[in-house]
């Protein structure tokens, strides 16, 4: 027992026992103890050890229901707290934001550009860069009144790239030519077509004429007299024939693939008057044979923006950086993406924001024509999800991309309007994706000039 509680008894004891004893005098038992009370008074011990045990019995109730009221005052205040507390924490929370204002490459926006077809004199050649891969064959026509008995004639040296054709081409247009082709590890090929259809066409076939490997320069030469043909190569006959007609007014030199060749020393003759109709060393830029580049896709920081130009039909171009990290950890954020459309052209183009795992798995979020959107997803380069276009808006070269993440949902904005809706459980890999894309597709250049992303309270 405390001695407060102690004490608090024997001041009660005493109080009862005066009550009981009018005799006692009261500077005595201010001394009291419950013994000495019991010499003091003429009640006898038993008496006073029952009314102590009655006063120490009130004390004991009195002082659980002061403990029962503290405790339910304190379980109120916890409640109370439990429930402000957060409240005010939250207040106090000030929501973490992301902004990227594309002044520079702070945030490691990584962009691969790539310049098309490159046509230009340098070093007393004509040289021909081709940076596409594929069957495409890029050339340049001249045309030209070819009497009934010509040679033309050219060197061609590749220099780097891809083991892919290059040669001469001579005809009247894409339907009706004749094509006289080589490679730079020994194989050659030639083949007519007339009326868009196959006359001649054999398989490649390798050629020791032909000699093999980078900066090895190889002479080409056709000899057309009248209907018939022949295919030289460093002075070697390669193949002879029929040309089924073909009447040329045009030639072209021509290359095929992701490599760089160099032309020189070009001479086109009149057989039957033994005299030059065209001769070029390549000394000079001589039309036209002069230089024309082309952009296949390129990306840089530009006056407060990011421009992304594309320039090549079905074709997507995108620059990514990763998620900053301290929303890796967010559930509930809105990112925002402005952009402006500066250049449109040939049919429909898109740009838009990408979440990316990575180059094949990944889910878009598109503009069409800056008047229509939609979603997509992409997983191991298939189309898992193709969304439907929204209704058109009005034209506008501004595009406002906004994508909101909130209670297990993703909503997708395009200028103020809902695209789609879509919960996060149904993207496949949503919460895998790691980094994010801007992406421009088909024949336009769009500058990218704010992205911010904000946690939602």
């Amino acid at each position: 027992m405390s001695k407060h509680k102690d004490k608090l008894i024997l001041e009660l004891l005493k109080q009862r026992v005066l009550d009981r004893d009018k005799e006692l005098e009261q500077q005595e038992y201010h001394k009291a103890t419950k013994e000495a009370l019991v010499e003091m008074t003429s009640l006898s011990k038993t008496e006073v050890d029952a009314l102590y045990r009655q006063v120490k019995t009130e004390v004991d109730e009195a002082d659980k229901k002061k403990r029962k009221k503290l405790i339910i005052i304190g379980v109120a205040v916890a409640v109370v707290a439990l429930i402000f507390v957060p409240k005010l924490i939250s207040a106090l929370h000030t929501p973490v934001v992301f902004v990227e204002e594309f002044d520079s490459n702070t945030n490691s926006w990584s962009f691969s550009n790539v310049e098309g077809t490159g046509q230009y004199p340098e070093e007393h050649q004509f040289v021909f860069n081709v940076q596409k891969e594929g069957d495409k064959i890029e050339y340049i026509d001249h045309t030209i009144a070819l009497p009934e008995h010509y040679s033309i004639e050219i060197d061609a040296k590749k220099l780097s790239g891809n083991v892919d054709s290059y040669g001469l081409y001579i005809g009247t247009n894409a339907n009706n030519f004749g094509y006289f082709f080589l490679k730079s590890n020994g194989d050659v090929r030639y083949g007519f077509s007339i009326g868009g259809k196959w006359q001649d066409n054999p398989d490649w076939a390798t050629n020791t004429a032909v000699i093999v490997g980078e900066n090895s320069v190889n002479k080409l030469k056709v000899v057309v007299k009248g209907n018939e043909f022949q295919y030289f190569i460093n002075g070697t006959l390669i193949s002879k024939g029929n040309m089924f007609g073909l009447k040329a007014t045009q030639y072209s030199v021509a290359v095929a693939g992701k490599q760089i060749v160099a032309f020189d020393n070009l001479k086109i003759t009149d057989l039957t008057k033994n005299s030059v109709l065209f001769e070029n060393p390549f000394d000079a830029p001589l039309a036209p044979w002069t230089e024309k580049r082309s952009v296949e896709k390129h990306a840089e920081f530009k006056d407060g923006g990011y421009e992304m130009e594309v320039n090549i039909d079905d074709y997507c171009y995108w620059a990514t950086a990763w998620i900053p990290k301290e929303f890796e950890k967010i559930a509930d954020y809105e990112l925002t993406l402005t952009a402006r459309i500066l250049r449109r052209e040939k049919g429909d183009g898109t740009f838009g924001l990408m979440y990316l795992l990575d180059n094949e798995t990944y889910h878009t979020f598109e503009v069409k024509n800056g008047n229509q959107a939609r979603m997509c997803t992409v997983v191991s380069g298939t189309f898992e999800y193709t969304g439907l276009y929204s209704g058109e808006q009005p034209p506008s070269d501004k595009a406002v991309i906004k994508i909101v993440r909130k209670d297990g949902e993703i909503e997708y904005y395009y200028n103020g309007l809902l695209v789609d809706k879509l919960k996060r459980d149904s993207w496949i890999t949503w919460d895998d994706m790691d980094k994010i894309g801007l992406r421009v597709c088909n024949f336009q250049t769009i500058k990218f000039e704010k992205l911010e992303i904000r946690e939602l309270k």
